[in-house]
């Protein structure tokens, strides 16, 4: 969308553009193009503009075929916010099912660094239930719990020690930020 003025511009409040869309859409969400400058004005200077999201939120985990174990796991851990990655806009954790605790990046730009394996150690062998467990969510990152019950244990040191000190990126050896990933590709039956 753009104009051009062969006069000065209209004035700089009101609605800019209404969207229509049918029953399907559970949310619509704006911004601007980060690469053309976001949204300029005639002069080239930015336009200070609120974008949103309307609708509800898609949940972090989809509630299909394809990821049906996770989600179960997600429901039983009181839906945590930190399982969700490119599901959510703008995303909240996409690595996190690389081992990305704490869905941060260290000052070295590390996206799987000593603050995760700290977390992940402090909630070693945590079950769903067991005091405070709501706030160690975000140390499963497989996403599944142990026959034992422990829903943060190998499999999640696993993953982490894998993933260590890499960083989110587009390189082959970085991060995708591709989280949740399906079932299958998780290495769950």
């Amino acid at each position: 969308m753009g104009s051009l003025y062969a006069t000065a511009a209209p004035g700089m409040t009101g609605v800019l553009c209404t969207v229509t869309v049918d029953e399907n859409v559970t949310q619509l969400c704006v911004t601007g193009n980060a690469i053309r400058g976001n949204v300029v004005l005639e002069d080239g200077s930015e336009a200070t503009l609120l974008f949103s999201c309307t609708g509800p939120p898609p949940p972090c985990i989809p509630y299909t075929a394809e990821y049906a174990i996770q989600y179960a796991t997600w429901v039983r851990w009181g839906k945590p916010n930190c399982w969700c990655g490119v599901n959510r806009y703008p995303p909240l954790c996409p690595n996190q099912c690389y081992g990305d605790v704490n869905c941060d990046t260290h000052a070295r730009g590390y996206t799987v660094y000593t603050a995760d394996l700290t977390s992940l150690a402090d909630c070693w062998k945590v079950r769903i239930g067991d005091p405070g467990s709501e706030r160690r969510a975000c140390a499963d990152v497989d996403h599944v719990c142990h026959s034992r019950g422990y829903c943060v244990y190998t499999g999640d040191l696993i993953i982490l020690s894998t993933n260590w000190k890499k960083r989110a990126g587009p390189g082959p050896d970085d991060l995708p930020g591709d989280c949740p990933r399906t079932d299958a590709q998780m290495g769950l039956k």
